[in-house]
């Protein structure tokens, strides 16, 4: 059994990585809360890349408002209806925290049962 995991919007090979996938997980949370987050990280200096200017990371609030528009487009919706069958949308932290727990559990659950079975994984 192979797992992977695809981080972003790749436009072009998203319909071939959904098809492959057993899962879409798309995190929507709102912008405003985005935003806000980010504001957060800057002032506090908390989880910030070091190689990256205050100034820099300020401008990238910007970029996220890209983001956000160009998810928030006709392709998008249209994306999201064809796989909604796969689709899991998170909208909270909290979202996020519980189905990854969950996957956590799960892989747990998988391993031991391999073990029983006499398989073992690095």
């Amino acid at each position: 059994m192979t797992r992977w995991v695809s981080d972003g919007s790749y436009s072009k090979i998203q319909p071939m990585i959904a098809e492959l996938a057993d899962q879409v997980v798309h995190i929507q949370r709102p912008l405003l809360l985005r935003i806000w987050s980010h504001l957060i990280r800057i002032v506090l200096n908390d989880g910030r890349h070091p190689e990256i200017s205050t100034v820099a990371d300020a401008l990238f609030i910007k970029t996220i408002v890209k983001r956000w528009r160009k998810k928030e487009n006709k392709s998008m919706r249209e994306f999201a209806e064809q796989y909604r069958s796969k689709l899991i949308i998170l909208k909270s932290f909290d979202e996020i925290d519980r189905y990854f727990n969950a996957l956590k559990i799960d892989i747990l659950n998988n391993t031991k049962r391999l073990w029983r079975l006499g398989f073992y994984l690095p």
